[in-house]
């Protein structure tokens, strides 16, 4: 990269925020507290976008009121279960939550979800350890028995 790209690159990049708002007491409202708040009401509007575009939440296909509000109660439902996934996935592996996508979290819920679908229908769920399945044998009798 020449220096001309890193300058062009540079340009792009926001070094000062102006922020409009009503809290007008500096002493009750200081800046770092704006700043807080600003920083939170954006993780707000990321969890509207993935609700919106990445469970395909922009458009509700129900007609009456009622419908409507069930739908969206369900998409709330849906994306609350998808954040308690990444919380654990995230709490599990010992990273940050930020570093857990929720685009890829979805999609590999929607892939198992799939995989289930798929499976033959006298194929069980695995629920039971494989020992609860097929009981392990001991003992000198526990080989494949002679007639």
């Amino acid at each position: 990269m020449t220096n001309d790209e890193s300058l062009a690159n540079d340009a792009y990049r926001v070094s000062d925020i102006y922020l409009a708002t009503t809290l007008l007491d500096p002493e009750e409202y200081p800046h770092e507290f704006l700043a807080e708040l600003y920083l939170d009401r954006w993780g707000v509007e990321q969890r509207f976008r993935d609700i919106r575009i990445s469970m395909g939440a922009d458009v509700l296909r129900c007609k009456s009121p009622q419908m409507i509000e069930r739908e969206v109660c369900m998409n709330a439902i849906a994306h609350r279960l998808t954040r308690c996934i990444m919380q654990e996935s995230a709490h599990r592996h010992d990273v940050p939550l930020g570093q857990i996508s929720y685009k890829g979290t979805l999609e590999t819920m929607r892939h198992f979800a799939d995989v289930r679908k798929r499976r033959p229908k006298n194929f069980p769920l695995m629920t039971k350890t494989r020992h609860q399945y097929h009981p392990v044998k001991h003992g000198k009798n526990s080989g494949p028995s002679e007639p």
